[in-house]
Order: structure tokens, then C-alpha cells, then sequence
């Protein structure tokens, strides 16, 4: 039996495109998650103004730079998703047999999202 370079190279871009999945899904975890907290201490700080309560006390204190910090984060790891993915749908247009890959890859990137969004909280 004999392995042709058409299937070294057909191999070799469904393992990047299963493999990419495991990173795409992480970085799209981190996105959601953080871009979820900045709209989530957005609407803490738009809501109390930071103001102290009747007791005295900042239950609903904000803190502007983790709120910066956090929707930096979740876009910076949203840009760097969009180009693994942008770069995994390359490689999976050079296969002859698209429609298996795209379904095991988008059904593991969700999956990995999830996991990873769960690891990380």
C-alpha cells in the first residue's frame, strides 16, 4: 500500500484543522468570558454609580481598570480566535472531502468552549 503525497498533505491539514479547534475554542472561551464581565461591571457602574449604599459600605463598587483590562483581553483573544479560524478554514478548502471536517471541527470547538469556559471560571 502505497501513501501518496495527496494524502500526506490531506492528513496533514485535517490534523491542523482538529488540533486548531482545541485553541480556537480556548481563546474563544476567554473572549466570551471577559467581554461577559465588562458588560456585566458596565451594567454594576451604570446601574450604582459606585455610590455607597445606606449602610456605608461599596457593595457595588466597580473597579474601572479591571473593567479596561477585561474587555481588552476579551477582544485581543476574539481577534486571535478569528484568525485561527480564518487560517483552519484555508487549510480545510485545500481537502477533497470538506463536510466531515467542518462538522467534527465546529461540533469539537463548541464542545471546547464550553469545557474551557468552564476550566477557566
Amino acid at each position: 500500500m502505497k501513501i501518496t503525497e495527496k494524502e500526506i498533505k490531506e492528513t496533514e491539514f485535517k490534523t491542523y484543522a482538529y488540533l486548531s479547534t482545541l485553541v480556537s475554542g480556548f481563546f474563544g472561551a476567554l473572549a466570551l468570558l471577559n467581554i461577559g464581565s465588562f458588560i456585566f461591571s458596565l451594567n454594576e457602574y451604570l446601574t450604582y454609580h459606585n455610590d455607597p449604599d445606606d449602610h456605608g459600605e461599596k457593595l457595588h463598587y466597580v473597579d474601572l481598570s479591571e473593567m479596561w483590562i477585561s474587555v481588552i483581553v476579551g477582544i485581543v483573544s476574539a481577534v486571535i480566535m478569528i484568525f485561527i479560524v480564518a487560517y483552519r478554514i484555508r487549510k480545510i478548502k485545500k481537502l477533497e472531502k470538506k463536510l466531515p471536517v467542518v462538522i467534527f471541527s465546529v461540533l469539537t470547538e463548541i464542545f471546547f468552549i464550553v469545557v474551557w469556559g468552564y476550566i477557566i471560571i
